[in-house]
């Protein structure tokens, strides 16, 4: 029975072999068999870094893939086409604060045939960065009991969050406010006070695999100078002039007086002064006179800072009159 089997066996071997020999002599092919790839990227493609006009991203090495297609931004046109020892891709060109969808199509290439067969594609929405502009004065700037400082600055709708650094007038850093999404646009610093001269610098941040994080350019330096607190009490208040004291702000180089005789009216300027104490006789070059009118006084601090004069936000004025010492 075994050398009967083989006979046929070598026989059915030597009728296919005929056969298809006789086809190719008539110019005709066998179909070959479908080529299919198994390999899955859905889930896979992750953003490994970011500039601001590129992106980099990641996939788990596909051993049995023959390459890569990428595409951009819902095109069907083919981007680039990566080798099969390929893990990763640099998406250039892009600009600021952009946001684009990456597709990358694994492939495999039959050797006998040629044939190509694509697997799943994997897809990653990428972001790149950008320069935080705009920083300014968050609602209410600084606390009236002098114990916080609010910023605020323009939003980068690509961002993930960002990063607002406090730093004292000489540099020193003090404080580290993280701030998560987009669209947050403020901090509040709890170590700042009214006592001293601070800038501020915010970066925006792009999220990538795990926790990493991807920086962008600091903002320019904003400088943040509190009002002072005006500590005049009712001994300071006399009938022609008002002794005007404050708490001193390190850091500052002067402070600038104004004064006014309705809270609603625009504040003139009295003087400026480099001491913590001024006697305030006049305004608008008459005599003051504290049993007939209100007198409305804030305080302004000037600060040489980063090759500039640069003053407080006038927010706070005191009510000083006679009505004090009754």
């Amino acid at each position: 029975m075994d050398a009967l089997e083989t006979r046929y066996r070598n026989g059915r071997r030597y009728i296919l072999w005929l056969c298809a020999a006789i086809l190719c002599m008539a110019g005709m092919t066998i179909p070959a068999k479908a080529v299919n790839c198994v390999i899955d990227l859905s889930d896979k493609v992750v953003q490994t870094d970011a500039t601001d006009n590129s992106a980099t991203i990641s996939w788990p090495l596909q051993t049995e893939a023959s390459g890569y297609y990428i595409f951009r931004g819902g095109s069907s046109v083919i981007e680039a086409t990566l080798p099969g020892g390929a893990a990763s891709y640099t998406v250039s060109d892009m600009s600021e604060n952009q946001i684009t969808k990456i597709v990358v199509q694994p492939y495999i290439v039959d050797g006998a045939t040629g044939q190509i067969a694509t697997g799943i594609e994997g897809m990653v929405q990428v972001k790149t960065l950008s320069k935080v502009t705009g920083v300014c004065y968050g609602e209410g700037g600084f606390a009236s009991n002098g114990k916080s400082l609010s910023i605020g600055w323009e939003t980068a709708s690509a961002s993930d969050g960002y990063e607002a650094v406090l730093y004292s007038k000489k540099g020193k850093k003090l404080q580290t406010v993280n701030t998560v999404g987009g669209s947050s646009n403020s901090a509040i610093f709890t170590k700042a006070n009214r006592s001293n001269v601070y800038y501020v610098k915010v970066r925006c941040y792009v999220s990538l695999m795990g926790d990493y994080k991807a920086y962008g350019e600091s903002s320019d330096k904003f400088y943040a100078l509190p009002q002072p607190k005006l500590i005049s009490n009712e001994n300071d208040v006399k009938i022609n002039s008002i002794r005007l004291r404050w708490q001193k702000v390190k850091g500052a180089d002067s402070y600038t007086i104004y004064a006014s005789n309705n809270i609603h009216s625009k504040q003139v300027k009295i003087a400026t002064v480099k001491k913590t104490s001024y006697t305030m006789k006049k305004i608008k070059k008459k005599p003051v006179n504290t049993l007939k009118k209100p007198y409305y006084v804030s305080i302004v601090t000037n600060s040489n800072a980063g090759g500039k004069l640069r003053k407080a936000e006038n927010q706070y004025c005191t009510l000083l009159t006679m009505k004090l010492r009754n």
